[in-house]
C-alpha cells in the first residue's frame, strides 16, 4: 500500500508541473520557456549530406555549418575555403558559388526555425517564422 501512495505522489507531482499542450501557440511556449536560459547561442558542426535524384542515383557532400541563434545559419559546401554554400538570414536565402553571392531569395529555414531558433526568440516570432515557411 505504501508503494502505491508513493507512486500516486510522484506522478502527481511530475503531472503538475507539465504544461497543457492544446495548441501549435501552446506547443512553441513549452519549448521557449524549457530552455530560453540554457540553450546555446552559436554552434558548429560537419555532416554528410547525402541528395538522392529520382532516377535512384545520389551523391554525397561533407557541409560544414556554423549558427547564430536566432536566425543566422551558414553552410559552407566541400570546405570553408571552397566559396560554395549558402546563407540563411533572418528568413533570407543567399547561394554562394565561388565566393560571390549567385542569388538571394526569401527562404525560411524550418530546421533553423524549430530546431534552433524556438529556443532563443520570442514564440510569437517563432510562430510568424512559422507561417511564413507555410508550416
Amino acid at each position: 500500500m505504501k508503494t502505491i501512495v508513493l507512486i500516486t505522489a510522484i506522478l502527481s507531482s511530475s503531472f503538475a508541473h507539465a504544461q497543457e499542450i492544446r495548441d501549435g501557440q501552446d506547443l512553441l511556449r513549452a519549448m521557449h520557456e524549457r530552455y530560453k536560459n540554457s540553450w546555446y547561442r552559436t554552434v558548429t558542426f560537419k555532416q554528410k549530406s547525402t541528395t538522392y535524384k529520382p532516377d535512384g542515383t545520389s551523391s554525397a557532400e561533407t557541409w560544414y555549418e556554423a549558427a547564430s541563434i536566432p536566425g543566422k545559419l551558414r553552410i559552407d559546401i566541400r570546405s570553408p575555403a571552397a566559396g560554395n554554400g549558402y546563407l540563411f538570414i533572418d528568413g533570407d536565402l543567399s547561394v554562394i558559388k565561388d565566393n560571390k553571392v549567385r542569388d538571394t531569395r526569401h527562404s525560411v529555414n524550418m530546421l533553423l526555425v524549430l530546431g534552433f531558433d524556438v529556443y532563443r526568440q520570442d514564440p510569437e516570432i517563432t510562430a510568424k517564422d512559422c507561417e511564413r515557411g507555410r508550416l
